[in-house]
Parts: C-alpha cells; sequence; structure tokens
C-alpha cells in the first residue's frame, strides 16, 4: 500500500467517525458557515429539537432560528468569544412557532480545508423557568416577610441574630432596615436582663426540641412593650445551623384593654359593694340619730339643773358639742346613703379647723403635738362644715394610731392655683384656685401598695403599723401626708 492510500484511508476513517459522532449524538448539533451564518449541516437530534427536516434546516440561516447575527457576537465585548470558542445565550424558534431558552457552544473545526462553526444548542428553557420561579418566589417572600406586623427574628443558641425582618428591625432600632441588626448579638439591642432572658429562653427551646409561646416584656425602641413570643427550633442555612424562629407579636395595646377592663370590673364591683355599704349604713345611722336625740336632750336638761360657773356644766358642754357633732357625722353618713342631702355653707376654712383644735388635742393626747398653720387672708370656700369634722377627727386619730409615743400632727392651711394642664389628669378638676388643706405627721405612713384600699369604707390597715385612709385622697404628698383641694367661692 502506497502512502497516498493510507492517507485517503485515514481520512475516510476520520469522517466517517466525526459523521458517527456527529450524527448519531443526542445533543442537538448544527454546522454553520463562520461568514455567512448558513446552516451546513443538522443531525437527528437537530431534526427532533426543531421540528424541521433536515433539508429545510440547512436552507436557513442561523438567525432565523433565533440567535444574533455572528457578526453582532464578534463586536459584543461582553460576550467570552474566542477564535477557537464562544458561548452565546438566545431563544430559538421552533417549527411550531413555539420558543425555547438555548444556551449555544460554538467552536471552530478544519473540515478539509475548511473552517466551519460547530454549535451544540442545550435547552434550557427547564432551568430558565426555575429560576424565574425561584426569583419570583424569593421576592414574594421578601414582600410578605417585609409586610409582617410581627418582628421575625432567627437567632442562635449564642443570641447572634442570623436572619430579621423589617418588624424586627424597627422593634430594635426605631427605623432602618434588617440589614443593620443581621449578625449582631440580642445582647447589644436589648437591656442585660432583657436579653439574658430570651437568650436563656432560645437555649431552652434547641435543649428540649419543643416550641414555647410565652407572653414577655421587653424595653424596645418605642419604650416597655408586650409581646407574645413563639419561639420554635430549626436548621438554619446551608450550613444547617442550629438556631430558634422567633415570632414576636405587638400586645401592648391588648394588655392596656385588658387592663382598663379589669379596672372597670373593679370599678363595678366598688360601687356595688358601696350601694350595700350604703344601705346598711342608712339603717345603723337612723338607730343612732334617735340615740343622740336622746342624748342631746338629756344633757340640755342636766345644763339647765347644774351651775353655769361649775366644772359640771363645762363638762356637760363639752358633751353637749361633741354630741353636736356626732349628730354632723350621722348626716355625713345619711348623705353617703342618699337619705339626706348635705348642707353645704360659705365658711373661713381656718375658723373651722380653729374651733376643732380643743376637741382633736383630748383625742390625740398630751404626748402628741399638735401644730396649726393657718394661711393668712384665706379665700372662703362653700362646703358642709360637718365634712371638715369629719375628716379632721379620722386623720388625727389615725395619726396618734401611726406615732409611736411622741410625736406631731400638723394641719395647714394655704392656697394654689391649678391651670388645664395640671386637671387634666385628674377626672372632675376644673382650672382655677384652690384651698389647700394639709395634714401631716411623723408617723409610719401608708405603704404604697394600700392605696388602692383607700376607696374602701371602713378599711383598716392598724395590724400593719398604717393609718387608716377612709376617704379620698386628692394628693398624695408623701408617705404621711394628706391634700384635701377645695374650690374657692367666687
Amino acid at each position: 500500500m502506497s502512502a497516498e492510500y493510507i492517507a485517503r484511508k485515514k481520512i475516510r476513517e476520520n469522517e466517517l467517525l466525526f459523521r458517527n459522532l456527529f450524527e448519531r449524538h443526542a445533543a442537538v448539533k448544527l454546522l454553520i458557515d463562520p461568514e455567512t451564518g448558513a446552516i451546513l449541516e443538522a443531525n437527528r437530534a437537530a431534526e427532533h429539537f426543531y421540528g424541521w427536516q433536515r433539508e429545510q434546516l440547512q436552507a436557513m440561516n442561523i438567525s432565523d432560528l433565533g440567535s444574533p447575527p455572528l457578526e453582532k457576537i464578534a463586536n459584543d465585548q461582553e460576550t467570552d468569544i474566542t477564535p477557537a470558542f464562544f458561548h452565546t445565550a438566545s431563544r430559538h424558534c421552533l417549527a411550531d412557532d413555539t420558543y425555547r431558552d438555548v444556551d449555544v457552544y460554538n467552536s471552530i473545526i478544519e473540515v478539509g480545508t475548511k473552517s466551519l462553526l460547530h454549535a451544540i444548542i442545550h435547552d434550557v428553557t427547564g432551568r430558565k423557568e426555575a429560576e424565574k420561579a425561584l426569583q419570583e418566589s424569593e421576592v414574594n417572600y421578601k414582600f410578605v416577610v417585609s409586610a409582617m406586623q410581627e418582628s421575625l427574628l432567627v437567632i442562635d443558641m449564642d443570641g447572634t441574630i442570623l436572619f430579621a425582618n423589617d418588624k424586627a428591625a424597627i422593634n430594635f432600632t426605631g427605623d432602618g432596615g434588617p440589614t443593620g441588626i443581621i449578625g449582631k448579638n440580642i445582647s447589644e439591642l436589648l437591656p442585660e436582663e432583657d436579653a439574658l432572658r430570651l437568650i436563656t429562653s432560645c437555649r431552652e427551646t434547641l435543649a428540649t426540641g419543643e416550641g414555647v409561646v410565652r407572653e414577655v416584656q421587653l424595653k424596645l425602641a418605642q419604650g416597655e412593650r408586650w409581646l407574645l413570643n413563639t419561639l420554635q427550633p430549626l436548621r438554619y442555612g446551608r450550613e444547617q445551623r442550629r438556631a430558634v424562629l422567633s415570632i414576636a407579636l405587638d400586645i401592648t395595646d391588648r394588655k392596656q384593654v385588658e387592663e382598663e377592663k379589669k379596672h372597670l370590673q373593679n370599678q363595678l364591683i366598688q360601687a356595688q359593694k358601696m350601694e350595700s355599704v350604703g344601705r346598711l349604713t342608712g339603717g345603723v345611722a337612723h338607730d343612732f340619730n334617735n340615740i343622740l336625740s336622746v342624748i342631746l336632750g338629756y344633757t340640755e336638761m342636766a345644763l339647765q339643773q347644774v351651775d353655769s360657773r361649775g366644772k359640771l356644766h363645762a363638762d356637760l358642754t363639752a358633751i353637749h358639742q361633741a354630741a353636736l357633732r356626732s349628730a354632723d357625722i350621722v348626716r355625713q353618713l345619711l348623705a353617703f346613703a342618699s337619705q339626706q342631702t348635705i348642707a353645704p355653707r360659705q365658711l373661713d376654712l381656718n375658723v373651722t379647723v380653729t374651733d376643732l383644735l380643743n376637741m382633736l388635742q383630748r383625742l390625740i393626747g398630751e404626748d402628741i403635738t399638735l401644730s396649726w398653720r393657718p394661711s393668712a387672708k384665706l379665700p372662703p370656700v362653700c362646703m358642709d362644715p360637718s365634712q371638715i369634722d369629719q375628716i379632721l377627727v379620722n386623720l388625727c386619730v389615725n395619726a396618734r394610731d401611726a406615732i409611736e409615743e411622741i410625736g406631731t400632727i400638723t394641719i395647714e392651711t394655704g392656697t394654689t392655683y391649678l391651670d388645664e394642664e395640671s386637671c387634666a389628669g385628674t377626672a372632675g378638676f376644673l382650672p382655677g384656685e384652690y384651698v389647700v388643706l394639709t395634714i401631716s405627721d411623723d408617723g409610719c405612713g401608708m405603704h404604697r401598695e394600700l392605696i388602692d384600699k383607700i376607696f374602701e369604707p371602713f378599711f383598716t390597715t392598724k395590724g400593719g403599723r398604717c393609718r387608716d385612709r377612709p376617704w379620698i385622697i386628692h394628693g398624695l404628698r408623701d408617705r404621711s401626708t394628706e391634700q384635701w383641694l377645695y374650690p374657692c367661692c367666687q
């Protein structure tokens, strides 16, 4: 065999091998004239993919399928193109007028004396659709998470924030996006006690592997807030990191409504209790009033029968005055029971208190000093004088019980002016000038936790070394001071 024969045989074998690789390959393949873009050859996979016969494809240009012209590809600086290989992505039209997303991998091959473009076409429509669906899903996910009214966090067992939504960022910083808190530790965003409590809850959730729902109070950017916090263990990220999903709903408004509802219920119970006490008080007051009538009658007859200059006459006079004041108190009880109206009149508070000082000193005893500090030029007030008697007698007796052995009870009068801002937080107060009656002592006072009981009739704290507070306190200045305000007469 001659060398020429062997060379030709080798060429035919190579051509046959190429033909078989080209024709029978499962991938879609085309041979293209690199100068014109004309399709010179197509394999069976190309016929099946495009839906055209080979002869039809050979009569077409690559641009007829949807690929950009070759000269445009060559001039496209963003395309990865070399003299031997380049890649393009486009949408190719099929025989049924549908389109498929394709990646075209082109390489220059030598066939005989000619250079041809060998194009391998990959159908990536499914991948493109999946990518698009994933992108849409991610956009929708971000939209939903951003629009949530609940704070959403992913926290690892050390307290580091791995993920957060907009609401969580607002809770912690007051503004800004979630990227500002991702990567930070809870201890950087919350007070130490709150952060420790939350991190401990996360660790307990990871330890038990069970979700929990708790009401927690945290100090956030908006202040103290009540949150309904749901903690759920999960594996987060590609590394499957152990973490806790925290979803917190702000229930501060609901808690305030519940507190208001509870307050209203307590008011209703108190009103019902006061109504019952009023009926009881009315009956007792009527009976006591009858007894006082007898005491007053006999005292008045006795006064007529004794020497007006004697000590007995003075004692009977004191008894008579005490009985009259007791009758005033009975009228107050009847007024409380809505069975008798009070009788307010214009009076000077200084004069009313001065008339009562002797009796008050006898009530509190000699070991306790009664200090009287009247204010000069006190405006008159319009009220029932028996109310002043009732207030002073009861408070002074209670102060006496709160003082250990020796002490001082101070009664003061004065004036003050309340503006609209001062009246805004107190029901029934109107702006204007007021006369102030202040009763203070140096006894043990009343504990703050007992103040809610002051509106209950006959409530006592003597066993706890604290004074009775059976009447409304308009202003509590300290533990052992009462302030009573009365509108001045116009």
